[in-house]
């Protein structure tokens, strides 16, 4: 692609966006992801649509159980949920360690930000902070209903010190994880 035409349209993503600010029609990140991807000539105007009709929503929160949850418990609350996620589109990763859940959320934007309302109102957890809350091209449970992994605590609070030190762009482990449920949590939060 000419210098010209990149040019082009980065002005015309730059007046688009000058236009919508502060109105209804402001991009959301994805969207504003997509334009920038546009006006870098990574795409075509005309693919825009179709990515964006399969755009992800993703909802990554932790929480404290009101009371600690037993690997029963938590293996029939993995099954109660799988039908509402199968029938809402919905997929995803529940960790759970010494009363502390971590879970993405994945699918249908509406789905996801309805199970996740459900989520803040249910009495069993408490403490509930959203630390990701964003739209992607990428599922990355995709095989998975509601996976659930409970990780030993040393494992598990290293990975919560890693994900609300976000803004630190922390790259490498600094203590090793093989869970491959939980390399993937971080590979997606990392792209969030």
């Amino acid at each position: 692609m000419k210098n010209s035409d990149l040019l082009r349209r980065q002005k015309a993503v730059a007046w688009v966006l000058t236009l919508t600010e502060n109105t209804r029609f402001t991009p959301h990140p994805y969207e504003q992801h997509l334009l920038e991807r546009f006006a870098q000539g990574e795409i075509a105007l005309d693919d825009i649509p179709s990515l964006f009709a399969a755009r992800v929503h993703h909802i990554l929160y932790r929480s404290r159980a009101t009371h600690p949850f037993t690997q029963e418990q938590l293996t029939d609350l993995v099954a109660h949920s799988r039908p509402y996620n199968t029938y809402s589109d919905i997929t995803g990763l529940l960790c759970y360690c010494d009363g502390t859940f971590v879970q993405l959320l994945e699918g249908p934007e509406a789905s996801v930000l309805e199970l996740y309302a459900a989520i803040c109102q249910d009495p069993r957890h408490e403490q509930i902070e959203t630390l990701s809350d964003a739209a992607g091209s990428t599922r990355w449970f995709a095989d998975w209903r509601m996976a659930l992994t409970t990780p030993p605590p040393t494992t598990f609070y290293w990975l919560i010190s890693h994900l609300e030190a976000r803004e630190q762009a922390l790259v490498q482990p600094q203590f090793p994880i093989t869970d491959p449920h939980l390399l993937t949590l971080l590979q997606a939060f990392s792209r969030l």
